[in-house]
């Protein structure tokens, strides 16, 4: 007579309703994410790309181009057909540091260095930016008053990034200070935000 309870090392099939639930289950996104951040009144599209290094850093490349003119009927300052107003292209090397192990989530600083030949009609050299010293300084009133500084710049900024719709759309914004180098040798810096929507892989 065979025992009710066998001790055979027969395996257990797995339940159904587990094993549904694991085909359900999909892999959580690693981090690396592509954002936008188009600034129409400026004529200039934005586009960075971030990759987390550990918990609490990631290092990421951002990309300006600016297409065109920025219309005058917005401004008091009249149209110029400068080269380096109508056109340009930048490019930042980022470092981040988050301040929670969640990266890339949550409350940041981050450290740049970056290439740009961008000018717009007020002087400012990158989109959003809130202030500039140089345009104090030299006291631009006339597009055609300005001289195309160095295209070397630096800077720190601070930001909060965000998963907006689970596990894929990011939003990120941030709030920085950027040092430039005029004609003159003279450092200017500049305040912005730069706010950007995304995509995380």
């Amino acid at each position: 007579m065979q025992p009710a309870f066998s001790h055979d090392n027969e395996s257990v099939p797995e339940p159904q309703w587990s094993s549904n639930l694991a085909k359900k289950k999909k892999p959580k996104s690693k981090g690396t994410n592509i954002k936008f951040s188009p600034a129409l009144y400026w004529k200039t599209i934005t586009t960075s790309a971030e990759f987390p290094l550990s918990e609490r850093s990631s290092l990421g490349l951002t990309a300006f181009a600016k297409y065109g003119l920025n219309d005058s009927r917005f401004t008091n300052l009249p149209a110029n057909t400068e080269t380096f107003l109508n056109d340009g292209l930048g490019g930042e090397l980022f470092f981040r540091y988050y301040f929670k192990k969640r990266a890339p989530e949550g409350l940041y600083l981050q450290a740049y260095g970056g290439y740009n030949q961008i000018v717009n009609f007020d002087g400012s050299v990158r989109p959003y930016t809130l202030y500039n010293t140089w345009n104090m300084k030299n006291q631009v009133k006339s597009a055609s008053t300005l001289i195309k500084p160095q295209p070397y710049n630096f800077g720190i900024s601070s930001g909060f990034q965000l998963t907006i719709i689970p596990d894929h759309i990011v939003g990120d914004v941030l709030l920085g200070v950027q040092g430039n180098i005029d004609k003159n040798n003279s450092l200017f810096f500049s305040v912005y935000l730069l706010p950007s929507i995304g995509y995380k892989f």
